[in-house]
């Protein structure tokens, strides 16, 4: 199995088991690393542990299955921003939370 479906299956599971979680994954090939955002910021930010440890199982798995690779976790307003996603995928409950301005008024 590749890294890339290797990782879309794990994102799969991880959407099954936090559903309220959207993902987005990006390789950059230059340098073999994968990036997958997790939103909301919020979810990521909070430290639950059951999201920790499948996070923790997949990036184990990962560095055992591809030694020449590099995984990160990441979320919004970090450095690396996913920009150039291969896939996204929000879970049944993910609600996205946006604002509308309307000239220079913050609506929504």
């Amino acid at each position: 199995m590749m890294s890339k479906e290797f990782i879309i299956r794990n994102l799969e599971k991880l959407l099954q088991e936090f559903p309220m979680i959207k993902v987005s994954y990006q390789l950059d090939e230059s340098t073999e690393t994968h990036f997958i955002e997790v939103l909301p910021k919020s979810f990521f930010e909070a430290y639950d542990d059951n999201f920790i440890n499948a996070q923790n199982e997949i990036i184990l798995k990962f560095i055992k299955l591809y030694p020449q690779e590099s995984l990160a976790f990441v979320t919004e307003d970090d450095l690396f921003e996913v920009d150039n996603a291969c896939f996204v995928k929000a879970g049944q409950l993910y609600e996205e939370s946006y604002s509308v301005e309307w000239l220079g008024n913050e609506i929504g």
